[in-house]
């Protein structure tokens, strides 16, 4: 306590034992009792001896707003004994047992009378209540303002999620035609290579994709060309087939139908990937409505991490990504919910490398005692401090020197997918690096 604030409490109490000391001025109220109803007379001032009061008032609409709330060696009743109108202008309800103290208007009067300096004795009182009373008042009109705010928030991510369900519900058919019809004719092209030479390429490029990045088929092009003496297009026919040391083997028409099959299978691949991925998605948007239903025992993380960055490639172009992958237990998830939460934190990175001349991804996984660890970094241009707190939050968006990125959208529906999963997410940032790192429990069927 202040020394300012010590003088006060010694000024109240030789008012108390000067004037509030009778014990037959002296009133009891239970919880849930009213000392004064607004618009009542009254002619008292009361101070609190021990207890907790609770001032309401009640506006023109008839909405009660509470005002302050008093606690011991705190005046009462200030406004009306002291005006004209001798009407209380709130209501006082004791949120506790109470025991007050009293000086009504008739003994007021009696010892001014008699040269008693009544006015000037209680004008700080007066003055230091009604500050009280202000300073009350604006600290609960801000925990209006913050949790109005929030209310706010939460009926737009409502809304949001209403719209999400909608826009799911429009594009689930088209979706399911193209997951339907790719799988049937990734068979049906299985088929006419069955008896074919080409059938065993095909079938690579169906398993495995484009397996390289651009850049390495680059480099591993060039140095076909260099080391065989071939021309471009037959180092790019085998180095995508995997023939590097089988130059002198296959006929140059053979390659280019071996390469031909191998592309239908990637292409088929790759829509079969993005196929799934997009009912996921299409689905996880109902997650601002509605908790998922879908999770299984079993999922593997290391697998969804590498469904992401297939699916990132075409951000991925000339970013250099490290991964450290250690071998996880599997874990009670949605696969299409995990790689959903992996897409939107490697696009976010992504864009914030956009001008950095040597942009590099870092991907780990690790569990430590019965919680998988993930963690995404990236060496972009980071996340101011200012927005840095709220970057979970819907409609923030990062903007930076003219670029924009990090749509709060999609974040906001990461950390409801992680935190549906018992997990949580934390990010670090400053220029040069960010680290988004989320922790599941395994296990977990919450």
């Amino acid at each position: 306590m202040n020394p300012g604030a010590e003088q006060n409490s010694d000024y109240v109490d030789a008012l108390l034992t000067t004037y509030f000391s009778d014990p037959q001025y002296q009133v009891s109220l239970k919880a849930g009792e009213v000392l004064l109803h607004q618009g009542e007379p009254n002619d008292r001032l009361y101070v609190l001896l021990s207890g907790c009061l609770r001032a309401e008032q009640q506006g023109e609409s008839g909405y009660t707003t509470e005002i302050f709330q008093a606690t011991s060696h705190r005046f009462v009743g200030v406004y009306s004994f002291f005006s004209a109108t001798y009407l209380s202008v709130m209501t006082l309800v004791a949120d506790a047992d109470c025991v007050l103290a009293y000086l009504d208007r008739n003994r007021f009067f009696d010892l001014r009378k008699k040269g008693d300096p009544l006015f000037e004795r209680f004008m700080p009182v007066v003055v230091t209540e009604l500050v009280n009373r202000y300073r009350q008042t604006q600290e609960l009109t801000i925990a209006r303002e913050k949790a109005f705010q929030k209310l706010l928030e939460t009926e737009k991510v409502a809304s949001l999620g209403q719209l999400a369900a909608g826009v799911a519900h429009e594009l689930n058919n088209a979706i399911a035609v193209l997951e339907r019809n790719s799988e049937w004719l990734s068979q049906a092209i299985h088929d006419i290579f069955d008896h074919s030479d080409a059938s065993a390429f095909y079938q690579k490029g169906l398993d495995e994709g484009y397996r390289l990045s651009s850049k390495e088929r680059r480099q591993q092009r060039r140095a076909l060309e260099k080391r065989w003496q071939v021309d471009a297009q037959k180092a790019v026919c085998l180095v995508e087939l995997g023939l590097e040391n089988d130059t002198n083997q296959k006929s140059d028409d053979q390659l280019l139908k071996y390469h031909k099959a191998w592309k239908m299978g990637s292409a088929l691949h790759d829509v079969l990937v993005a196929s799934k991925q997009a009912a996921h998605v299409v689905r996880s948007m109902k997650v601002l409505g509605m908790a998922s239903t879908e999770r299984i025992s079993g999922v593997d993380i290391n697998g969804t991490l590498q469904d992401a960055l297939a699916l990132s490639k075409p951000l991925l172009e000339g970013v250099d990504v490290a991964l450290d992958f250690e071998a996880l237990p599997p874990v009670f998830a949605n696969a299409g919910e995990l790689v959903q939460i992996w897409l939107n934190l490697i696009k976010n990175a992504c864009e914030s490398m956009v001008t950095v001349a040597h942009p590099k991804l870092s991907v780990m996984s690790q569990c430590v005692a019965n919680v998988v660890e993930i963690t995404i970094e990236d060496c972009g241009i980071g996340i101011s401090p200012d927005v840095l707190p709220h970057i979970f939050q819907p409609n923030v968006t990062t903007k930076i020197d003219g670029l924009s990125f990090g749509l709060g959208l999609g974040l906001t529906i990461v950390q409801r997918l992680v935190h549906q999963l018992n997990g949580d997410i934390a990010v670090e940032s400053c220029p040069g690096r960010t680290s988004f790192c989320v922790h599941i429990p395994i296990g977990s069927k919450s």
